[in-house]
Formats: structure tokens, sequence, C-alpha cells
């Protein structure tokens, strides 16, 4: 809980709803076993496009790691940053989301979005 009090969560926070830290906790655990057992492992480059996402502010994805990703598709890569940090997503303003949305559009996968 330390490392979720002290990574400038967005305002709603666990600990400011102390009923429901119980009900997190399986998942809380989940996150930091993924995060402690993951084990890279080398696989040829995808044939679909990677978007990565990031703020600019943030000092846990750096650029650098979201330019990373490139090497891991043969389609087209792009990387955009908005303003913020960690949490830009929750930060007021801009158009993110219309912006994820094209994005997904462009997969195929995905036929409509609303902000």
């Amino acid at each position: 809980m330390a490392n979720y009090q002290t990574s400038r969560m967005p305002s709603f926070t666990l600990l400011e709803e102390p009923d429901l830290v119980p009900l997190s906790l399986p998942c809380l655990r989940g996150d930091f076993a993924v995060l402690e057992t993951y084990a890279y492992v080398p696989d040829p480059p995808l044939d679909c496009p990677i978007s990565t996402f990031g703020g600019r502010e943030d000092a846990r994805a750096l650029q650098e790691e979201l330019e990373a990703w490139r090497q891991h598709t043969r389609a087209g890569f792009s990387r955009q940053l908005f303003p913020g940090g960690h949490f830009y997503l929750n930060d007021k303003g801009g158009s993110r989301g219309a912006l994820l949305g094209a994005r997904l559009r462009l997969t195929g996968r995905v036929t409509a979005y609303r902000e």
C-alpha cells in the first residue's frame, strides 16, 4: 500500500475508502505478483501496428521505454505524449479519449467510440 500511496494516484484512492481496501487487496497482490515474476521472452515482431501513449512528466514510464516498443512490430508504430504524469489520462483537457478511440478504430476491432 505504501507504493500506491506515493505513486501520485488519481484523486480517488483506496486509502480514502477504507471499506474497499479488503476487497481490493487480492487484485493488488495479483498486480504485484505479475510485476515480480514476469520474465520477458523474445518473440518475432508483430504484424500489427503498435501505438504507445504516455505523460510527458511521467517518471515511471519513460519516453525511451515507450519508444522501445517500436522493435516489436513490423507494421507501423506511433508514440503520443500528453501533458501530465503517470495518470495523464485522468487529467482534464485535451482530446485523449478521441485519439485513443481513433487509434483503436484503425485496428478494425472497434467501430465506435464516444468520449
